[in-house]
């Protein structure tokens, strides 16, 4: 674990409208980082920051997951070295708000500068991973 450097997500949104983006609901998905019915960001563990964000723009999520996911824990080179045991969020990384260990939603505050507001590098719990 002591080499994780990113989180990285691949999710199946259910509604795309349950994001704003600079302050306008997304009713038509047009979110960064989405790839058909999923979102894929990349987030930098020790900042909070999501790579490939552009610049200015500042979204809110709210999206119901569940168990529609699979995240990953990433080396300096982006290299996957383990993976998420359970099915539903890790709420450390992805409901930063939410005192839990999982929750069903991605609820995120994104700056126009890519860093997710009251992100603080989360302890990782060895035991909540599979090595890759």
């Amino acid at each position: 674990m002591n080499q994780a450097r990113f989180i990285e997500a691949n999710v199946f949104v259910r509604y795309w409208e349950d994001a704003s983006l600079n302050g306008q609901t997304d009713t038509e998905g047009k979110v960064p980082l989405r790839h058909g019915e999923d979102w894929r960001p990349v987030i930098e563990l020790a900042t909070g920051r999501i790579l490939a964000w552009p610049e200015g723009l500042e979204a809110q999520t709210c999206y119901k997951i569940c168990d529609a996911g699979e995240y990953w824990l990433l080396d300096k080179a982006r290299t996957r070295i383990a993976k998420w045991k359970r099915s539903y969020v890790p709420a450390r990384f992805f409901d930063v708000a939410y005192d839990g260990i999982v929750s069903d939603y991605i609820v995120l505050k994104i700056g126009g500068d890519g860093l997710i507001a009251g992100w603080q590098p989360p302890y990782l719990e060895p035991e909540q991973w599979v090595l890759t």
